[in-house]
């Protein structure tokens, strides 16, 4: 059983198999509210020493999250949603991805925000 403290799946660390069993982790009565992360955002696809697709990559395919990422040479952007090709092993195109990334979603909020006030309105 995965126990989670904060409002928001995407706030807390993945644990492996966790997006496996949604009902039992994420919809029971005796944990926190918790919800779904919109999409998964990957800037690197390997892990550990082994070398091995990160297992958050088919954990969100399973549950229907749609997945980014930026991949390599070395990368299977076979099961990823949305891949980008780029190098994902520099410090500086990783902070461009992020700033790129971080400005895309505070766009979004901004119109769907501005959507809101126009039906409320």
């Amino acid at each position: 059983m995965v126990y989670l403290q904060k409002k928001f799946l995407e706030e807390s660390i993945f644990l492996s198999g966790s997006w496996k069993n949604v009902l039992v982790c994420f919809f029971s009565t005796s944990q926190t509210e918790t919800r779904l992360p919109d999409v998964v955002i990957l800037l690197h696809t390997r892990q550990g020493d082994k070398y091995n697709e990160h297992p958050v990559i088919a954990d969100a395919a399973k549950v229907g999250i749609p997945s980014i990422a930026v991949v390599d040479s070395d990368c299977n952007p076979n099961i990823i949603s949305y891949p980008i090709p780029g190098n994902d092993d520099s410090i500086v195109s990783a902070q461009l991805y992020l700033h790129l990334f971080k400005q895309a979603i505070l766009l979004g909020k901004k119109h769907l925000k501005q959507q809101e006030e126009s039906i409320n309105a």
